[in-house]
């Protein structure tokens, strides 16, 4: 995470419509593709497939006139020197309609989506063993295979057929280790683990289609957000949030109990939970409307390790580091992304290391697993890509 005296660079798309859901493709051949959801107050929404086409720069030269914009002061490192803290900025490098020689998005394919996606995600499958899915909530959960030029819904989710009714989905996870797996959570108080049936075996082109392997009710209300952990080999535990104001954390070997590991003082609702990506003990989790996130050991049930609090409006996005179990990115309405050293737990974390400002309110951050030095964020209809 050494940042000092390096020259930074962010790449920027537009898109035609307000950016809330984006995932990073995991596939080793389409590391540099990500999916976007429109958050438009309708029926009609979209999901977008983008590819950055990325040269890295000579020299940060600028070579073609009116494509590149500079802008001073984008990033700022922060590091204590004999306590005092010092502040170095780095300029960043924005793109917005590059020729073709340099690097540029390119939009592959979209496709129409009902109502607003409240999360996309790529299946969590970085060897290409798998059939090339994408995975989106709202009304229900679907899957869609996507091609070079075109995506098709593959098959729709619902557990609930014997109603003309459906209880949202406010998330879903989608198991790393056993691919077949995916969670949702919904503000029906319940949590649904899917088995999917992908065909993988090569030669097949069979239909994608799924089960439900179980259904509970994992909170008192409405359930925000789902996300499996890697303790235990990674397939059997996960853990979720809610209106309740509490995380709870589940075995599916063992689903007749679970374990509350923190509930909010002021029992505010908590909206989303993510886990350390590479020390299973720790997570983190933001209640609505709150300027700081909480860091929990599993270990220390009830008792946040940290406390994260220099935003200065509320948070909306939490991403772990996918190389370093130290340091996780924040990004909130206050234009801000923060990335944090945590190290030094559990004594109290006072500033982050790094810090991005956007030219808005911060909706999302997603940090990539394939490719750890970029880290995405979303704002009005904004995409960016930050090399960190």
């Amino acid at each position: 995470m050494s940042l000092h005296g390096k020259r930074k660079e962010i790449y920027k798309y537009e898109a035609p419509w307000t950016v809330y859901a984006m995932n990073w493709s995991v596939r080793p051949d389409k590391r540099f593709r990500l999916a976007l959801g429109s958050f438009v107050e309708e029926y009609n929404n979209k999901v977008i497939i983008i590819h950055f086409i990325y040269i890295a720069p000579l020299n940060n030269k600028v070579t073609s006139p009116g494509t590149i914009t500079r802008k001073p002061c984008a990033f700022i490192y922060i590091y204590q020197c004999n306590g005092i803290s010092e502040l170095h900025t780095f300029e960043k490098v924005q793109i917005v309609g590059l020729e073709e020689e340099n690097s540029e998005f390119v939009c592959r394919n979209t496709f129409d989506h009902p109502y607003p996606t409240t999360k996309v995600m790529w299946i969590p499958d970085s060897k290409g063993a798998y059939p090339d899915l994408l995975a989106t909530s709202g009304d229900y959960l679907r899957i869609w295979r996507v091609g070079d030029t075109e995506t098709r819904l593959e098959c729709l989710l619902n557990n609930n057929k014997n109603s003309d009714f459906c209880a949202p989905l406010t998330s879903f996870d989608w198991n790393e280790v056993d691919p077949n797996l995916l969670g949702t959570s919904s503000i029906d108080t319940t949590c649904t683990i899917w088995g999917l049936e992908t065909g993988q075996v090569l030669g097949r082109v069979n239909l994608v289609s799924g089960h439900v392997k179980t259904q509970l009710i994992a909170h008192d209300k409405e359930v925000y957000d789902i996300s499996f952990s890697r303790a235990g080999g990674g397939r059997d535990m996960f853990a979720s949030v809610g209106a309740d104001g509490s995380v709870r954390m589940f075995d599916l070997r063992h689903l007749e109990h679970s374990t509350i590991i923190y509930e909010d003082p002021q029992h505010h609702p908590l909206l989303r939970l993510c886990w350390n990506k590479q020390d299973p003990n720790y997570l983190v989790t933001m209640a609505m409307d709150s300027m700081e996130v909480v860091i929990l050991d599993v270990r220390v049930p009830c008792t946040p390790v940290a406390r994260l609090n220099n935003h200065r409006a509320c948070v909306n996005g939490i991403a772990w580091a996918p190389h370093s179990s130290c340091h996780i990115c924040t990004a909130a309405e206050d234009h801000q992304a923060l990335i944090w050293d945590i190290q030094q737990m559990p004594r109290a974390i006072e500033d982050p290391i790094l810090a991005y400002t956007a030219e808005g309110e911060i909706n999302n951050v997603q940090w990539a697993t394939t490719q750890p030095d970029w880290i995405a964020i979303c704002y009005n209809n904004c995409l960016e890509i930050l090399r960190v």
